[in-house]
């Protein structure tokens, strides 16, 4: 069994905010697409819960127009409206924050919950090139990565 856990990520000054500071998503959140359409016939407000991977992008795409976007905290998330119905968010930071995408005459449009977490994927598929075999689960924890799981030995590698 391999446990280990790693500083990263770190910022390299002290005073920057919380930039790659570690934050987690609820497990409840669902993992990060790339785009989110919305279906024509579907019933407005439309709410989420996402989450959109650091220094990565979402774009949505709706069903009618947008005349308003607000974005509760902009140093996690931006918002860029290329269309009046294609809206692009941007993950500037880790952390929280809602969006809110209204129509003409202040209809609720899109409601969206978000949390912005560092990206994994790259490290997960490192691991498993580098060691094939292996069973690591990379999971972050505060400002830290945590690697569990289990590698094969030389032995049990030749034996096999």
């Amino acid at each position: 069994m391999l446990i280990l856990a790693a500083t990263a990520w770190q910022t390299a000054e002290a005073g920057s905010g919380n930039r790659r500071s570690g934050f987690e998503a609820p497990s409840e959140w669902g993992e990060h697409r790339s785009v989110l359409s919305i279906p024509a016939q579907s019933q407005l407000p439309i709410t989420r819960k996402l989450s959109i991977g650091l220094d990565k992008s979402m774009m949505i795409e709706l069903p009618t127009d947008v005349s308003d976007v607000l974005v509760s905290n902009p140093q996690v998330i931006d918002a860029v409206v290329q269309t009046p119905r294609r809206i692009y968010l941007l993950a500037k930071d880790v952390g929280e924050a809602n969006a809110f995408f209204l129509g003409p005459g202040g209809q609720k449009v899109l409601l969206i919950e978000l949390v912005v977490v560092r990206d994994i994927a790259p490290l997960d598929d490192m691991l498993a090139r580098l060691i094939p075999g292996s069973r690591i689960k990379v999971a972050t924890v505060g400002t830290n990565v945590a690697l569990t799981g289990s590698v094969l030995t030389r032995r049990s590698r030749t034996a096999s």
